[in-house]
Formats: C-alpha cells, structure tokens, sequence
C-alpha cells in the first residue's frame, strides 16, 4: 500500500498548476444526502439515501501574488457574477495517478494581510456538478 504526503499533492485550477500557491485545503468531502425513513411503530431510526451527493465548499489558503494569468489573485479575483457564470475545474492529484476533479464556482476571494508576515490569500469554491474520482 503506498502512502503520501504533501510533497506527492498537485492542484490545479482551470488547468493551472498552482500546488506552488497553496499552504492548506480543507477535506475534501463527498456527502450523499439522506431523508429519515422510519415509520410509526418502528423504535430505531432510520435513513434513505434519496440519490443526490453533494461536497462541502473547499477553502484553500496559500501566498498571495499577483502574477498575470497564473497567480492566485488573477485567477480567483473574479467571483461568480450570475446564472451564466461557468463552473471551473479544480482537480487535486494525491501522489501517484489518484486524481479528483470538481467543478466549482468562486464563492469568496480575501485577500489577507498581517503586519510581519507575508500577504496570503484565501477562495472559497463552491462545488456544483458531478465530482469525479479516478
């Protein structure tokens, strides 16, 4: 059984590679939503899956720059505007060919500054759509 760490992780967002960027990402969590299912006279709860998943939103967090087309403030700085606005994908490899990829909306860009420290940035994607596993 392999195993991996950080240094074996890409991330890419529309087909930029910005694994560079990055310093933390939350879990990535796939959910099947479910309805309770038990009847008068049963004594234990119970549940359905009703055929939908769903994936919380992903926050990622890294060093802030501003390097035309390929940073982190190029790419996140425009939010999701309307109904027409197009889901992109982020796809997060895990060391060798394991891959996820989410289609998302951006939801929130901050860009954060501390006084001593470098500048960082934080998004939050919205997934929407089918997630893929490979």
């Amino acid at each position: 059984m392999a195993k991996y760490g950080s240094p074996s992780v890409t991330i890419t967002w529309n087909s930029v590679d910005i694994t560079q960027y990055v310093i933390d990402i939350n879990d990535i969590d796939i959910e099947s939503l479910m309805e309770e299912s038990h009847t008068f006279g049963d004594s234990w709860f119970e549940s359905t899956a009703v055929g939908m998943r769903k994936m919380a939103d992903i926050k990622i967090k890294g060093f802030y720059d501003d390097t035309a087309v390929s940073g982190p403030n190029a790419l996140f700085v425009t939010t999701a505007a309307g109904p027409s606005t197009a889901a992109q994908n982020l796809v997060v490899t895990y060391g060798g060919s394991k891959t996820t990829t989410i289609p998302c909306l951006i939801q929130k860009y901050s860009r954060k500054l501390d006084r001593g420290k470098l500048h960082k940035f934080e998004v939050t994607l919205q997934p929407t759509g089918t997630v893929t596993e490979a």
